[in-house]
């Protein structure tokens, strides 16, 4: 089980990192995946999805699947320790 502080702090330097056309969808992020950028051919697809009340990720273009916390090492290119210690603090 998640705790909230853990949810509270992912999401909230998630949001910090996630591009400004993502869009809220019923409870979830909507964006162009950073890792694979979808579609080439149009820039309308989105196929990227933060689910921030699991606070996981996942990409239906490339299959990638992370959790919150690998999603945000990945996107603030911060390692867990540092991570870590900005939670802590």
């Amino acid at each position: 089980m998640i705790s909230e502080d853990y949810k509270q702090f992912v999401n909230e330097k998630i949001l910090e990192y996630l591009p400004s056309s993502k869009v809220f969808v019923h409870g979830r992020y909507n964006m162009r995946c950073p890792i694979c950028g979808d579609s080439h051919k149009s820039m309308t697809k989105k196929r990227g999805w933060y689910y921030p009340d699991t606070c996981s990720y996942f990409c239906f273009n490339c299959s990638t699947a992370m959790t919150g916390l690998k999603f945000l090492e990945f996107l603030s290119g911060d390692n867990f320790d540092e991570i870590k210690a900005e939670y802590i603090k």
